[in-house]
C-alpha cells in the first residue's frame, strides 16, 4: 500500500458554528461526503491505493482543544479501559467540558458520550438536554439526552422517541457513536421511528463502521 495524496487545510472562526461539510471527488466522478465537528481548526486527508485500484480515505480532524480530541479518540475507539485507567482526570475534564457546552458544544458532546458510557450519570446530570434545546444544528445532544433517559428512565418513553426522532431530523450525528445510538434507538420505535430510520439510511449510504 502506497500514499497516493496527503493534503492539509487551516480552518478558522468560533466553535460553535454548524458542522463542516468535507466533499471529496473521486475519479470516477462520485462524492464523498463526510460531516467534520465544527470546531475543527486543520483537517488532513490521506488517500492510500489498494489493491485492484481500491481507494482508502484516512481523515484526520484537530481541534482547539486537546483534550478533547483524546477523550474523542477514547470514544471512537471504544477503549474504555484506557478512559478507566485515567478514570478521574477524564472524568473531571468531560464534565467540564459539559459545564461550557456553549463554549463548545462538540467538546461537550464528546465529554458526554464517555460519562454516558462510564454511566457517569451524577456527572452528566441535565445538561445533554440543554445541549440539544440549545444547540438546534447538532443531532449529538437529542440522542445523547433519549440515551441517558433510555438509560436512567425508560419510563420516559414519549421523551426518549421525540428526542431520537428530532435528532433524526437534524441530520448526522457528528460523532460516529452517536449514529449508533441513534439507529439503534430508531430500531426500537413505532412506524415513525422506522420511516425516520430508512430517511438516515437513505441520506448515510454505506456506513464502515471500523477498518481493520
Amino acid at each position: 500500500m502506497c500514499p497516493v495524496m496527503i493534503m492539509g487545510h487551516q480552518l478558522h472562526g468560533p466553535p460553535t458554528r454548524p458542522p463542516f461539510s468535507l466533499h471529496v471527488l473521486r475519479s470516477d466522478g462520485r462524492e464523498l461526503v463526510l460531516s467534520l465537528p465544527g470546531n475543527s481548526e486543520e483537517v488532513r486527508l490521506r488517500t492510500d491505493a489498494l489493491d485492484e485500484g481500491t481507494l482508502q480515505y484516512n481523515i484526520r480532524a484537530q481541534s482547539s482543544e486537546p483534550t478533547a480530541d483524546t477523550i474523542c479518540n477514547y470514544v471512537c475507539r471504544g477503549d474504555f479501559n484506557s478512559a478507566q485507567a485515567l478514570a478521574g482526570w477524564v472524568r473531571a475534564e468531560s464534565e467540564e467540558y459539559l459545564l461550557h457546552k456553549w463554549k463548545d458544544p462538540y467538546a461537550a458532546a464528546v465529554g458526554a458520550y464517555l460519562l454516558l458510557r462510564l454511566k457517569e450519570f451524577d456527572r452528566l446530570r441535565d445538561w445533554p438536554r440543554n445541549l440539544a434545546n440549545g444547540i438546534p444544528f447538532l443531532a449529538d445532544g437529542c440522542v445523547l439526552w433519549a440515551s441517558q433517559l433510555a438509560e436512567e428512565d425508560p419510563t420516559q418513553a414519549d421523551q426518549i422517541r421525540d428526542y431520537l426522532l428530532q435528532g433524526a431530523q437534524r441530520g448526522f450525528p457528528v460523532n460516529t457513536a452517536g449514529l449508533r445510538l441513534l439507529i439503534d434507538g430508531l430500531t426500537l420505535l413505532d412506524h415513525e421511528g422506522c420511516e425516520a430510520l430508512q430517511a438516515l439510511r437513505s441520506r448515510a449510504g454505506q456506513v464502515i463502521w471500523s477498518l481493520r
